[in-house]
């Protein structure tokens, strides 16, 4: 829903009246629910997992969730308002400010042994967005016994984060995350970190915006045999995989315009949406992962390896870097004219 809003704003000294257009958009939003609509988009069944209140802004959470696809017979509505927040973005600086109202509460109460096991019967992952610890945990733990991959993002340190990080199979961050949370100095030794204090761990996303993202897949160590300084892999490789995609970028005339042809979308939606992948970077071999400068003593982690005399396990991995993807503005076609599939996906998800 767009709403045009006209604020007439006086500046300083400056004596005349300017007006300004804005756009006020009702729209949903959040990770979780915008993770759930991209896999219910691409094919996947998605189950949300939350508590809304019984208000209007609970029905439209609920009806544009379910327009998309999205299962909401796990969303639990009770008296109360539902979380909702106010965006404010600067298209023209860039910058985008967050004011956020919470709603009622979900605690694990909400999550008796029945419904957990209703929630997970034919669940293939399970995804938590970082928030609502004390529910997420007790979900986390239940699908890990049932042999549930879990999958976490992590956006910014939170009360109870650590501990549902120990159950995660994969996490998926945020640009500065792995360095806020270990009190790293570099992304590449935060990540290495990460890798050490979560033992089930088997790979670590981070995303770095227009950039790209970069990927770190936990291997055996009897497959490493060099030494390589993770930090000084990601600069080389960021550098070689940004260089690729703006050569592709400049001969590929459909690009140039806002298109992709059929042959470079790598996926299209159920809504016909063709998304072109970035240009992807991967190592040929695993390598024993090393820090910029030599460990100190006593890691100051959060999660706190060295403090009861654990050994801080040594990390082999393989790493891949990707730039963006592409999702461009394009004439909607039918998928027999596109001649494209769209991928078969699975996905059991909790806010």
């Amino acid at each position: 829903m767009d709403i045009p809003v006209a604020q007439a704003l006086t500046a300083g000294r400056v004596s005349s009246t300017t007006m300004y257009w804005l756009w006020v958009q009702t729209r949903g939003g959040g990770n979780c629910a915008n993770a759930l609509t991209a896999a219910s988009r691409l094919g996947a069944d998605t189950y949300l997992v939350t508590k809304l209140g019984k208000d209007s802004i609970g029905d439209q959470i609920v009806s544009e969730l379910e327009n998309d696809g999205v299962n909401t017979q796990f969303v639990l509505r009770d008296d109360g308002l539902s979380a909702f927040g106010y965006m404010i973005v600067d298209k023209q600086g860039g910058t985008r400010t967050s004011i956020l109202t919470p709603g009622v509460e979900h605690t694990p109460q909400d999550l008796p042994a029945h419904i957990i096991d209703a929630i997970l019967e034919n669940a293939s992952l399970v995804y938590f967005d970082g928030r609502l610890t004390d529910c997420a945990i007790l979900l986390a733990k239940a699908a890990r016994q049932k042999g549930v991959p879990v999958l976490v993002e992590a956006e910014r340190p939170r009360q109870g984060l650590g501990e549902l990080l120990q159950q995660a199979d994969y996490l998926c961050t945020s640009t500065h995350f792995p360095q806020s949370f270990t009190s790293q100095s570099t992304l590449g030794d935060a990540m290495i970190c990460l890798m050490q204090q979560l033992p089930r761990v088997q790979w670590i996303i981070t995303t770095l915006g227009k950039k790209g993202s970069v990927l770190v897949e936990k291997a055996s160590p009897q497959d490493a045999q060099e030494d390589a300084v993770l930090q000084d892999m990601l600069n080389k490789m960021l550098t070689e995989a940004s260089s690729s995609s703006s050569k592709t970028s400049s001969t590929n005339g459909a690009s140039r315009h806002g298109c992709v042809s059929i042959d470079s979308a790598a996926c299209t939606s159920k809504t016909q949406v063709h998304i072109r992948a970035g240009s992807t970077l991967s190592s040929e071999k695993a390598y024993k992962l090393q820090r910029t400068a030599p460990e100190p003593q006593q890691d100051e982690a959060v999660i706190g390896w060295g403090s009861a005399g654990h050994a801080k396990p040594n990390v082999a991995g393989r790493i891949t870097v990707a730039t963006a993807a592409h999702v461009p503005q394009y004439r909607k076609q039918s998928r027999t004219q596109l001649g494209l599939e769209t991928p078969s996906l699975a996905a059991s998800c909790t806010a």
